[in-house]
């Protein structure tokens, strides 16, 4: 299987960082291939690139989280052999460094596993990651936030998912950006939340 034929990269790390960028937004849009998101029509990739834009928003200027950003979700988002490879390909073209985070960011729980459960595993996961783990993990709900709820999701399915982010939040990775936390709380602030929040007469 020649996952890199769309997307041929150099076969050394990248050492620069526009380079850095370059590769790992190849990567990403080759993870996100055919893919959308919830609502069914948006590419996955445009995510990718979201939580990206975020952190360039609140003045992250690491390029290495740049690139792990970019792909957060690139290996989880394509399970089995393909996955493997794309791993494979982030190591080889971008290093140990952005590898080892995207592991870090990487859901590895069974499919089946009920949702309650596999959320609290994330939460365990991610309580134990390095900070700027948890500020890439931070600035991938607040990309996700902004979407707003999925237009098939039921009243109790939203609320469910938006406590779990806030717990998540709250709890887990508040102290690795209070400015993303605003981002967090500003995002709720959208009409669509405001429904879930005030349905059925939740506070």
């Amino acid at each position: 299987m020649q996952l890199m034929n769309r997307f041929p990269l150099p076969s050394t790390p990248a050492k620069f960082g526009l380079d850095i960028l370059n590769r790992a937004s190849a990567l990403a849009l080759l993870a996100g291939a055919g893919q959308t998101r919830k609502d069914g029509l948006t590419p996955q990739a445009c995510h990718y690139f979201a939580v990206q834009g975020v952190l360039a928003q609140v003045g992250v200027t690491d390029y290495s989280l740049h690139a792990v950003a970019l792909l957060h979700d690139a290996v989880e988002d394509n399970p089995g052999e393909r996955g493997q490879l794309l791993r494979s390909e982030i190591a080889r073209t971008l290093g140990s460094e952005v590898t080892a985070m995207v592991d870090s960011l990487t859901d590895n729980t069974p499919a089946d596993m009920p949702r309650a459960e596999r959320k609290a595993l994330q939460l365990k996961r991610l309580s134990q990651a390095p900070l700027q783990v948890q500020l890439i993990k931070l600035a991938d709900v607040v990309a996700s936030m902004r979407e707003g709820p999925a237009p098939y999701w039921t009243p109790d399915y939203a609320y469910a998912y938006l406590q779990q982010r806030g717990q998540l939040v709250h709890t887990v990775l508040a102290p690795s950006s209070s400015a993303l936390v605003t981002c967090f709380e500003q995002a709720l602030e959208q009409p669509a939340w405001q429904v879930v929040i005030g349905a059925a007469g939740r506070p």
